[in-house]
């Protein structure tokens, strides 16, 4: 087995930490979309079409995604790729215009995407420094960091504070995090030199596990697009 550059212990730590920070990011702009869509005076029909910038972008992002992952390493590139997310929380704060929130989305479906593919792939590059099953506690910490970001988003909601210095405070303190981290590595490879197509065409396995998949993230993306609304 390949040696690794930090004991696997520091090496589930920072990426429990990076799942945490997707955890808390995602959750935080689900929090305030009804204070979004009155500030923007958007009917549920509009939202609707706004919102379906998100998919796209996430969409758009999932071949160049896994080809940069492929070539780079997924250690290489989780502290960028959760910058940039972080990063994009912030458009959509400040979106003063619908066409702003659309651009903001699509962009932060891309970042998200691309965050997720990093990060998934790295938490299997840990796996197998262990015996046992340990990818689970990484979406529990998911799970939990959502619950941290609806509270802290109810007490920012009930103090009346305006989405955007939410949105604002919460991606400085995970810049902070992505920084410190930035120059952790799990393994010393060189970028993959070998061409490698960014489309294969699926077998009919792989298929119906997309199939399933896309069930899956149609009834997430539900959840957590419309169930505040109502």
């Amino acid at each position: 087995m390949e040696e690794a550059l930090v004991p696997k212990r520091k090496a589930r730590i920072i990426t429990g930490i990076f799942y945490f920070i997707s955890g808390i990011i995602t959750a935080t702009w689900a929090s305030r979309i009804p204070d979004i869509q009155q500030k923007l005076a958007l009917s549920d029909g509009e939202l609707g079409v706004v919102l379906f910038s998100l998919p796209i972008g996430l969409f758009i992002a999932m071949p160049v995604s896994a080809w940069l992952v492929a070539k780079y390493g997924s250690a290489n590139l989780m502290a960028l790729s959760a910058l940039i997310f972080v990063s994009l929380l912030c458009f959509l704060g400040f979106s003063n215009y619908t066409w702003q929130l659309s651009a903001s989305l699509l962009f932060y479906g891309l970042s998200r995407n691309f965050f997720n593919i990093t990060l998934n792939t790295h938490s299997i590059e840990v796996q197998r420094l262990y015996d046992k099953p340990i990818i689970v506690t990484f979406h529990g910490i998911w799970s939990v960091a959502c619950l941290c970001a609806a509270g802290f988003g109810t007490y920012m909601i009930a103090n009346n504070v305006a989405t955007q210095w939410h949105f604002l405070a919460v991606a400085i303190v995970a810049v902070f995090a992505c920084l410190w981290f930035r120059n952790y590595k799990l393994y010393d490879r060189p970028p993959v030199t070998d061409k490698k197509p960014l489309f294969v065409k699926p077998d009919k396995y792989l298929f119906l596990l997309g199939l399933i998949a896309f069930c899956t993230m149609l009834c997430e993306g539900t959840s957590f697009d419309w169930s505040i609304n109502y």
